[in-house]
């Protein structure tokens, strides 16, 4: 919906209003949060100090580094997607985000001796929230980056194409396809039980716990290891389920 000035200028007073009006109505709109996104926001809120949700990535460069070419790219990202330029405040106790309108980061650059030094290679490392990354849209910032590295570094322009669709128009069609949720939860009810304690209520499902859980969690945790069977010898026997 960009206006160019000499289409503005031809405009009248009132389609200059109409237009700022939608304008207004399209970025309220894109304040909102996924699903997701409120729920990180609200687990922020309860430990704003954490880094449990905190996103890392680290990748080699190999070859002498050309700095410029690295922080020029990494720019042209946070230039090509919202997510990246949104801040979050709340308003009247509800999370919202206000992408800005730009936004400028700098590549600090931290000299290391020994191992890569010696190898002539570099580390790049990049950490964000989990609000607005994850594991998948961490690989397309990876390859993102590679492909605008690779072209400023030859001195060409950048051969992404603008993007379609933002993360929060995303966000505002999923709040626009749940906007039918309580005739959805009213069917599921239906269909499996009240819920409620009521005739045909669903089961309540009693996991048991080993232990009972710290008023404040410690994120101390362990793995453990489980070998599963080999393929059935028998073809009429159950193969190994996956399912909890």
């Amino acid at each position: 919906m960009s206006q160019s000035p000499e289409g503005m200028a031809r405009k009248s007073a009132e389609e200059r209003r109409a237009l700022l009006a939608e304008l207004l109505r399209r970025q309220s709109e894109k304040s909102t949060l996924s699903i997701a996104q409120e729920r990180l926001w609200f687990l922020n809120q309860l430990e704003p100090e954490s880094a449990a949700n905190a996103v890392q990535g680290a990748f080699h460069l190999s070859g002498p580094l050309d700095v410029e070419a690295l922080e020029r790219a990494l720019n042209e990202i946070v230039s090509r997607h919202e997510t990246l330029r949104a801040v979050y405040v709340a308003r009247k106790g509800k999370p919202v985000q206000v992408v800005l309108p730009g936004m400028r980061i700098a590549l600090p650059v931290q000299e290391i001796t020994g191992g890569l030094a010696a190898a002539v290679e570099e580390a790049a490392v990049v950490t964000m929230h989990h609000i607005v990354s994850d594991g998948w849209s961490l690989g397309v910032l990876v390859g993102e980056l590679g492909v605008l590295y690779a072209a400023f570094r030859d001195g060409k322009p950048s051969p992404l194409a603008p993007l379609p669709l933002q993360y929060p128009d995303v966000a505002v069609s999923q709040r626009q396809r749940l906007s039918n949720a309580g005739e959805q939860l009213a069917y599921w009810r239906t269909r499996l039980g009240s819920g409620d304690g009521g005739a045909g209520a669903a089961p309540v499902l009693g996991l048991p716990t080993d232990r009972p859980r710290p008023p404040v969690q410690t994120y101390r945790g362990a793995d453990c290891s489980i070998v599963l069977p080999g393929a059935p010898s028998s073809p009429t026997a159950p193969a190994p389920s996956s399912k909890p």
